[in-house]
């Protein structure tokens, strides 16, 4: 963790240091990047980011119903589906929970079940990416 934090901070002051001048940041300013930056970095921690699975009319229900199936005991705080809805395939879906912990957990009870033939071959599980990875990726 203290890699990904650090990693997060030195990106912030190079961005600051990046400046022209013509606008100075207070510490104050630059604390408060710094902390929102390592707030988001632990959210998408505890994000994870479902392929495949299939839209029905409730994702709260159809993800309640997958950690039923893996027996997962993670506690969800929000699922939402991302893109616009298509007849081809089903959208993803990020189902956020409590910790990373939590979402961890989920990932080895869905890799876990995964030869067991309980969940359908179609779905991919994987910790969501803060937006530096995304930037990356």
């Amino acid at each position: 963790m203290q890699h990904v934090v650090g990693s997060s901070l030195l990106t912030l002051f190079q961005e600051i240091l990046d400046t022209d001048g013509s606008e100075s940041l207070s510490f104050a300013d630059v604390m408060k990047k710094s902390v929102k930056a390592v707030l988001q970095e632990e959210k998408s921690k505890s994000e994870i980011t479902i392929k495949g699975l299939e839209e029905k009319d409730s994702s709260a229900n159809d993800v309640g119903l997958l950690c039923t199936t893996i027996q997962s005991t993670g506690k969800l705080t929000s699922v939402v589906r991302i893109g616009r809805k298509s007849n081809d395939r089903p959208r993803l879906l990020k189902a956020s929970f409590v910790s990373s912990f939590d979402a961890r957990t989920f990932l080895t009870r869905v890799d876990a079940t995964k030869g067991d033939d309980t969940l359908p071959k179609e779905i991919r599980c994987r910790l969501s990416r803060s937006k530096e990875e995304q930037v990356r990726h």
